[in-house]
Parts: structure tokens; sequence; C-alpha cells
């Protein structure tokens, strides 16, 4: 229960940490399966990628908060 509330790429982690072998041995998805996560964020988190998606979200919301006049101004 308390592994569910942990991010998914700490969950990776631990299990790399505890059971490295099993990544070598046993399918991504059953994998990605027992993490509870799909194999895309399995994926994306075995790659790295998940502080870049996370990065071009925020900046993706800091630009709704713009003023409306600076919106107008763009356009």
């Amino acid at each position: 229960m308390t592994q569910q509330s942990m991010p998914a790429a700490t969950r990776y982690q631990q299990l790399l940490e505890h059971n490295p072998q099993l990544i070598r041995r046993v399918q991504l998805g059953y994998i990605a399966s027992y993490l509870g996560v799909t194999q895309v964020t399995l994926s994306r988190i075995r790659a790295g990628n998940t502080s870049n998606r996370s990065s071009s979200i925020i900046a993706l919301l800091a630009s709704f908060s713009e003023p409306a006049s600076a919106l107008t101004a763009m356009l």
C-alpha cells in the first residue's frame, strides 16, 4: 500500500536496487503492471525523460497565467 503512494520512478528505482536481475528476465509489460504504470510511462522512466516532460507541462501552464493584456499584445 505504501509503495503505491510513491512516485513511479521511485518504485522503479527500488525494484532496480532490490531485484536487478528481474529487469533482464521479466517482460517490461509485467514490470509496468507490477509498478502500476503503463508501458509508455515505464519506458519514459527508463529513458529518464520524466523531468523534461514535467518542465514542459509547467512551462505550458505558466503561459496560461499571463494577464489578458499581455495575451492581446501578443496577438
